[in-house]
C-alpha cells in the first residue's frame, strides 16, 4: 500500500477537513507549494487561493477556497490554518453573488482605505471573488 499523510483544514470556526491524502497543493506567499508523504518538516503562510487535496485511490481529489492562513507540515500530516475556507462543492453561486454584490456596495460608501472596516470588506469582497472564479 502506497504511503499516504493526513490533511487536516481548520479556521477558526471549525474543522473543514481531515482525511487522508497522496498530495497536497497550497497557494504559499512564495509560490504554489506541493506536499507529498515523507516531506521535510515546513511551515509557510498562505495566501488567498485553492487548496487541491488528492485521495490516496489517486483518481479522486477534493478542492478548497481559501482567504489565506498558515500551512505546516511535519510527520506527514499537513495542517492548514486558514482565516476562511470552504468545499468548492459546497458553495452556493447565487448566494456568492449577492454577498458580494452587498459588500461591494458598503466598499464604494467608504472613504478611509486605511480603516480597518475597509480592509476587513475588501478581505470578504477578494473571497467572494474567488470563491466565484473557483466554481466556473
Amino acid at each position: 500500500m502506497a504511503r499516504t499523510l493526513i490533511c487536516d483544514i481548520v479556521t477558526p470556526e471549525k474543522q473543514i477537513f481531515s482525511e487522508e491524502a497522496s498530495f497536497v497543493s497550497a497557494p504559499s506567499i512564495s509560490g504554489e507549494v506541493g506536499i507529498l508523504p515523507l516531506h521535510a518538516a515546513y511551515v509557510s503562510v498562505l495566501k488567498a487561493g485553492q487548496v487541491v487535496v488528492k485521495y490516496p485511490d489517486e483518481k479522486n481529489s477534493r478542492y478548497f477556497a481559501i482567504s489565506g492562513g498558515y500551512l505546516e507540515v511535519k510527520d506527514d500530516e499537513v495542517i492548514i490554518l486558514a482565516d476562511s475556507a470552504i468545499d468548492i462543492e459546497d458553495i452556493d453561486k447565487a448566494s456568492a453573488e449577492e454577498s458580494l454584490a452587498k459588500v461591494s456596495e458598503c466598499l464604494e460608501g467608504l472613504d478611509d482605505k486605511d480603516s480597518e472596516v475597509y480592509k476587513m470588506l475588501k478581505s470578504q469582497k477578494d473571497f467572494l471573488e474567488l470563491q466565484l472564479y473557483l466554481t466556473k
